[in-house]
């Protein structure tokens, strides 16, 4: 009866299950049986949604009267059970409707995400590790009932607050430049520029050594006396070009970017580019004053300029998200996604907001960021950073009142630190430390 219900769409009332030959019942005979129980009168309604699809079914078992005697079901009965299905109907479709945007919203909120990893492809996995790494440290941060954040619950909306935060931070990135984003060496643009520098030093090689060719040339028909001079001449020409190999050495240790860069390297790179060369008769610098600049970075492979415009990212960031109407249960989302740059001592960006306006979901994405670039393998940049040094650095940035230390010691003890490492770094990165605070 209730497949009959189901697909013809219509209301179904037998008086006696057991005295019906229309339809079968089966399930509800073996029920009784199996429950010492007797089914007589059934009333079976189908739930229709605003598309005239069956949603469900309600099913009504043994109308009683005043008397408790079981009775069939009457139409005042068949009216107000039509109006309750369909009034269940309209609930069950609107928490469908709700369930289904929901799955598309954070659907979409994952297609950001990737979208986002895939401007670059040295770091295509940073915001679903963040994800991972904000999850873990949230979850024993719940979890934890008798240490620092003893008193900290978070809801089932707080954790997604959180998740879509992760998926959502770097959204301003789609405005940052794949080249200035990937820039692996200090010359990188579009292409490397250590090429181009290279290609001067060959061309300034073969120039003299056709200017020692053309010397000997001249000497045809030598002298004695000019032996000495033919010499001297090949011997300044071995001289030249071992300094110009030494040089080329020198742009390519320069070239990658290192923690600190000593002033001897510098003051090597501008004595280089003092020195000019022809190419095609004209006169020019080995290295352009932007290649000295960009040579001279002491410390990564940015200027300052292109850290900057890679800075900006968290500005564009903020006001792309704050343009978004989030559901009053999940507002918080957008802010702690744009406070992942933010530091405690009010020097982070974009807004330069102090501990005070940090709450723990904050503080639980800023580290989630910090040290998933820290210990990153997939970056051209730098090298994959152990534990050890990665905690070293972290140690330094807590002294300087950047990122929270209670935060760091509790991620270290309570194992968090462990899950993260054991599902996301290399073997190699995991090595002893301890906390420099």
């Amino acid at each position: 009866a209730v497949s009959v219900c189901a697909n013809e769409k219509r209301m179904i009332s037998i008086d006696d299950i057991y005295n019906c030959d229309d339809y079968v019942f089966t399930g509800a005979k073996k029920m009784d049986e199996s429950n010492n129980y007797r089914t007589k009168s059934m009333l079976i309604s189908p739930m229709l949604d605003n598309d005239n699809k069956v949603i469900g079914i309600l099913q009504l078992i043994n109308r009683v009267d005043e008397h408790e005697q079981i009775i069939r079901f009457n139409q005042e009965d068949k009216f107000l059970i039509s109006s309750l299905s369909s009034q269940v109907a309209v609930v069950l479709s609107n928490k469908k409707l709700v369930h289904d945007l929901e799955t598309l919203f954070n659907s979409f909120i994952r297609i950001i995400g990737n979208a986002i990893d895939e401007t670059s492809e040295h770091t295509g996995g940073h915001v679903r590790k963040v994800s991972g790494l904000s999850h873990i440290l949230a979850k024993y941060i719940n979890d934890d009932k008798t240490g620092f954040y003893k008193n900290v619950n978070f809801t089932k909306d707080e954790f997604q607050e959180i998740e879509i935060a992760s998926w959502i931070h770097d959204i301003g990135k789609i405005t940052v430049p794949e080249h200035k984003l990937d820039k692996a060496t200090k010359l990188e643009t579009v292409f490397d520029l250590s090429q181009h520098i290279k290609a001067k030093f060959e061309i300034h090689k073969r120039d003299i050594k056709i200017k020692m060719l053309e010397y000997q040339l001249s000497k045809a028909n030598i002298e004695e006396k000019d032996i000495d001079n033919c010499i001297k001449v090949e011997e300044d020409y071995e001289k030249e070009i071992k300094i110009i190999e030494e040089n080329i050495k020198i742009v390519e240790f320069n070239n990658v970017g290192k923690e600190f860069m000593p002033m001897p390297e510098i003051k090597k790179i501008i004595e280089m580019a003092l020195e000019p060369i022809k190419i095609n008769g004209v006169k020019e610098m080995l290295i352009n004053p932007n290649e000295i600049l960009n040579l001279c970075i002491q410390a990564g492979t940015l200027t300052f300029e292109e850290k900057e415009v890679i800075k900006k990212h968290a500005f564009v960031g903020y006001d792309l998200l704050n343009k978004l109407e989030f559901p009053e249960k999940l507002k918080d989302a957008v802010q702690i996604a744009c406070n992942h740059h933010e530091c405690l001592n009010g020097k982070g960006y974009p807004r330069g907001i102090t501990a005070d306006h940090l709450t723990v979901k904050d503080r639980i994405m800023i580290l989630s960021d910090i040290f998933e670039a820290l210990t990153s393998s997939d970056r051209p940049y730098k090298d994959a950073k152990t534990l050890s040094e990665t905690f070293r650095i972290l140690g330094f940035m807590v002294k300087d009142g950047n990122i929270d230390g209670d935060m760091i010691r509790f991620f270290v003890e309570s194992g968090a630190c462990d899950e993260f490492s054991d599902t996301f770094l290399l073997p190699s990165q995991v090595d002893e430390f301890k906390l420099s605070f």
